[in-house]
């Protein structure tokens, strides 16, 4: 069989989908540097240091939540000062190390966390020291994920169990409270995924598998309506473009596939390398999405081209990535390697 040999205009992306032709002004990121912070941790002996593995935007984009190695959640805004000193920390509700947390998508001071070791998820308002709410589950939560509406809380578990916590029962003073519910069911038996993924209005929920397949679930029937073949590998990251347009997946295989949301097909594929996927997310605009794999640095991938605008070098491998809701502002985070009693924050387009 002949193979085409690979020409300039192959590789060229097709004029329509460029900025250019497009009218968009792609922002100067190589003028910017990453602003790095090292994070002292405590490290008992005898015991495995904690990374800072999770790091997340406010609905407003003035705060950024991190956890990952202390029983409480850090506040820090990054547009003002990136000195730990300068943050705020919300205590009380965990025993062990706080592993995850989310914002409200609705309203920029209330926020939630929850701790794989402790088997709790807290909720907060942000102008309060405390906690208003520590729901002791059953099962040990890895990730937690606000319904668009801000009424569900998704939760993933160690066992890759899906389960829903619900906003709206009144509590023993007449409060509105919320109040987790068993494992999600399907008509096949329990609701597993690895990672999951609300759409953007909250009626569906996109899960992935160990196998490679992409589920589309009904939300609140937890019905499976669709499996789509996404990577021979297991999917490790999952993006929705704001625009509506694609779903991106990451895998073990060190593929980011494209999938356009009308039509459900691989609208493109890109390689990252020879190592697995492990965090994406979408610019606020929709035009760039950022890539983090098992490398020293961050890939800056333009949406409809996948060309690779800028790579942003990184203290070790980056353990998650996040767009600044309203900005070209990233945040990543990780865990310092040579140095077991230190983590990491990086910010990059300030």
């Amino acid at each position: 069989m002949t193979t085409a040999p690979t020409t300039t205009e192959a590789k060229t992306p097709p004029y329509h989908t460029t900025f250019a032709a497009r009218g968009v002004i792609a922002p100067n990121f190589s003028a910017f540097k990453p602003r790095d912070v090292r994070v002292s941790i405590s490290v008992a002996p005898g015991n495995r240091s904690s990374s800072l593995s999770h790091v997340a935007w406010s609905c407003d984009g003035r705060r950024l939540s991190s956890a990952g190695y202390e029983k409480a959640v850090r506040l820090w805004q990054p547009e003002k000062s990136l000195d730990p000193r300068n943050t705020t920390t919300i205590s009380g509700a965990h025993t062990e190390a706080v592993d995850f947390v989310a914002w409200n998508p609705t309203h920029p001071e209330l926020l939630c966390s929850s701790s794989t070791k402790d088997k709790r998820v807290a909720f907060y308002d942000a102008r309060q020291s405390r906690p208003t709410q520590v729901i002791n589950t059953s099962r040990h939560p890895v990730n937690i994920q606000y319904s668009p509406d801000a009424k569900t809380i998704m939760v993933l578990d160690d066992d890759d169990r899906v389960s829903f916590i619900k906003h709206g029962h009144t509590g023993p003073e007449g409060q509105l409270e919320w109040k987790s519910g068993e494992t999600a069911r399907t008509s096949q038996g329990a609701l597993l995924s690895t990672i999951a993924l609300w759409n953007h209005v909250g009626d569906a929920i996109f899960a992935s598998a160990t196998d490679g397949m992409l589920r589309i679930v009904s939300y609140p029937e937890t019905e499976v309506v669709d499996r789509i073949g996404a990577h021979v590998r297991a999917i490790y990251a999952l993006a929705l473009d704001p625009r509506g347009k694609y779903l991106v997946t990451g895998g073990g295989e060190s593929i980011i596939n494209f999938f356009d949301l009308r039509e459900w097909l691989c609208a493109k594929s890109i390689s990252t390398g020879d190592t697995s996927v492990n965090s994406l997310s979408f610019s606020y605009d929709g035009e760039y999405i950022a890539s983090a794999t098992e490398t020293t640095y961050i890939d800056i991938i333009a949406t409809e081209t996948g060309q690779v605008m800028h790579r942003i070098p990184s203290m070790t491998v980056p353990g998650m990535v996040t767009w600044h809701p309203s900005k070209h502002i990233i945040a990543s985070c990780g865990e310092a390697s040579s140095r077991p009693d230190k983590a990491w924050l990086s910010i990059f387009g300030i």
